[in-house]
């Protein structure tokens, strides 16, 4: 088994220049032998759903009308992810369409959005119908930079470079679906790309590639865990910037980088309490992210309105409470996904019918997903906090 996979590898490699990155693109990307459990799906009606009322469906169209922008415009066979039943029925874009046609001539009421849902959708529960899910946070951080180094600003934003091969390795094995390969080539053969701390000394002569030059490593960090950001220039005027690429490398959270140390380990690590903590250790700021080789690249997203959310890797603006990012190994972009869980900070019953619209490989197994906050200071707040159990329900189209 292990010289058959090793053979496999040595195959790859040969081949991987070749390929490029599309749809579904990730906050962060896998190690390449991640192994991803299958995930069950038990068909229900939609009377068995919590919370399922004429609001709730209303909340989800409106979110689900803002994915279908995308999966109408795209070519019918790009494939959105899922595995078993969920790959089958919603997989690829194509399985969408008579969906999208459907809601974009649903009244705008409430309840001829639950008439939709229930006339074009089938209801699954994803994992243990009773729940099995967890769920965390992210948000669109807010960060101040300039366009030009100096000042405060010393800190690259660097855009994806030229030399970044990425490869989808699903086109070459279908049973390594959902996983993602970065490096660069040298003398024709693929080696892993370089890491943060090989970036921050100068591997990629970074000044070049700079979208923006941000005040510190610890925004550059908050920026690339997020993956989308907003970046007030000194005229007051805001960059809006989104995920392009990954170097590939592991993801190592800067909270379990810290609580290695000993530190920050009373409670949920929010932005709040890591920029207290680095304002009091400025020293250990470089040395500690660094002990994260992965690092995440941007692309700069114009033309977007300040009250709208950032693109996610379905390439629409999320919109707060109504996007999630999941593990495209196991559910499809598209989808939307009825939400039962606990809100972070009033404790109260959160139920909500967002769209999976964002992904992440950091995310903790496929019965895990984010749920996207939106921005500003509760955003950031509630995100950081957010670490519940709960159900996911996801609609697939009958």
């Amino acid at each position: 088994m292990r010289r058959e996979r090793r053979a496999r590898w040595a195959s790859l490699f040969l081949a991987l220049f070749l390929a490029s990155c599309a749809l579904p693109q990730e906050r962060t990307e896998p190690a390449a032998g991640a192994e991803t459990a299958p995930i069950g799906l038990t068909e229900l009606r939609f009377s068995d759903l919590p919370g399922w009322n004429d609001e709730t469906a209303r909340e989800g169209l409106a979110a689900f009308l803002g994915a279908c922008r995308r999966l109408l415009t795209v070519p019918p066979d790009t494939v959105l992810g899922g595995s078993g039943t969920a790959r089958e029925k919603g997989g690829t874009a194509g399985r969408w369409r008579a969906a999208c046609t459907a809601a974009r001539a649903a009244p705008p009421t409430p309840a001829a959005a639950r008439q939709f849902f229930e006339a074009n959708f089938t209801p699954y529960a994803v994992g243990p119908a009773t729940g099995g899910m967890s769920f965390g946070g992210f948000y669109e951080p807010t960060v101040k930079g300039a366009r030009s180094p100096g000042g405060a600003f010393t800190t690259p934003l660097l855009s994806r470079p030229p030399d970044l091969v990425t490869a989808d390795l699903e086109t070459f094995f279908p049973d390594l679906a959902g996983r993602r390969l970065a490096g660069r080539v040298v003398d024709g053969r693929l080696v892993p790309y370089y890491t943060r701390a090989e970036i921050d000394l100068g591997a990629l002569g970074s000044a070049h590639l700079a979208l923006l030059w941000l005040a510190s490593p610890l925004d550059l960090l908050i920026l690339q865990t997020e993956g989308v950001g907003r970046v007030v220039l000194p005229n007051g005027t805001l960059a809006r910037v989104a995920y392009a690429a990954s170097n590939g490398r592991p993801f190592v959270p800067i909270g379990q980088i810290l609580a290695k140390e000993g530190a920050l380990t009373d409670g949920p690590l929010t932005e709040a309490r890591l920029r207290a903590y680095f304002a009091a250790h400025p020293e250990q700021e470089r040395p500690l992210i660094e002990q994260n080789p992965n690092y995440v690249f941007f692309r700069e997203v114009t033309g977007l309105s300040p009250d709208l959310g950032p693109p996610g890797s379905l390439g629409v603006p999320m919109p707060p409470l109504g996007a999630l990012a999941v593990n495209t190994s196991a559910l499809p972009l598209g989808a939307p996904v009825l939400v039962a869980t606990t809100d972070p900070l009033t404790k109260a019953p959160l139920v909500r019918l967002m769209v999976a619209e964002d992904t992440a490989s950091s995310l903790k197994g496929p019965l895990h997903a984010d749920i996207f906050f939106g921005w500003g200071d509760e955003a950031a707040e509630r995100a950081g906090q957010m670490e519940a159990s709960g159900a996911a329900f996801i609609f697939l189209p009958r």
